[in-house]
């Protein structure tokens, strides 16, 4: 479906990079989200297809170090996926206001993530989600006008049949999916 859609990004979650890592629950397991990736690789040297893979790991006080941090970039680059990605914990149900990032934290994150990905020629890109905000952010050398969307610019949103160019604001409608599961961008 991917491939006849023309979706060149798969994005998944990791909530770390062995089973029982990570104190967060209900997510999709790693030793799974291994098995796909490895099955998507698998598909692209089949089929000739060009589908990247995106994994998305959640920073919070339980894994806010260089060393964990650093594993997630040998992991994925070891994988083969194309992007990895970090966002930062958030609370919903303030069930767990100790693994809550702190603005100091987040400046930590940031200092982690450029060091140990400068530090290697990785085969792969990074992608840090919006939702860690702007504290210490200017160590990464972003451009100042990266995006407004709280996920990031690279991904989407669905509310059946509409396509949102942000998942969150969903303020941005770019296309529709038709009954048959085929995307049509809007005309604009």
């Amino acid at each position: 479906l991917a491939v006849k859609n023309n979706a060149e990004v798969i994005g998944m979650t990791s909530h770390g990079i062995a089973d029982g890592e990570s104190p967060l629950k209900g997510g999709i397991k790693p030793s799974k989200v291994k098995k796909v990736i490895r099955r998507i690789n698998d598909y692209n040297r089949e089929t000739g297809s060009k589908i990247q893979t995106r994994l998305t790991f959640t920073i919070g006080k339980w894994n806010l170090n260089h060393t964990k941090i650093r594993e997630y970039f040998e992991y994925c680059d070891q994988l083969g996926v194309n992007v990895i990605r970090f966002n930062e914990f958030f609370d919903v149900r303030n069930k767990y206001p100790d693994y809550i990032l702190s603005a100091e934290d987040r400046a930590l994150a940031y200092q982690f993530m450029k060091t140990i990905y400068d530090a290697k020629d990785y085969s792969l890109n990074l992608s840090v989600c919006e939702d860690f905000g702007d504290s210490g952010v200017e160590v990464m050398g972003f451009p100042a006008e990266i995006g407004n969307c709280p996920a990031g610019e690279t991904f989407f949103g669905v509310v059946y049949p509409h396509v949102y160019a942000c998942p969150v604001l969903l303020n941005i409608r770019v296309g529709r999916i038709n009954e048959v599961g085929d995307f049509r961008l809007d005309k604009n």
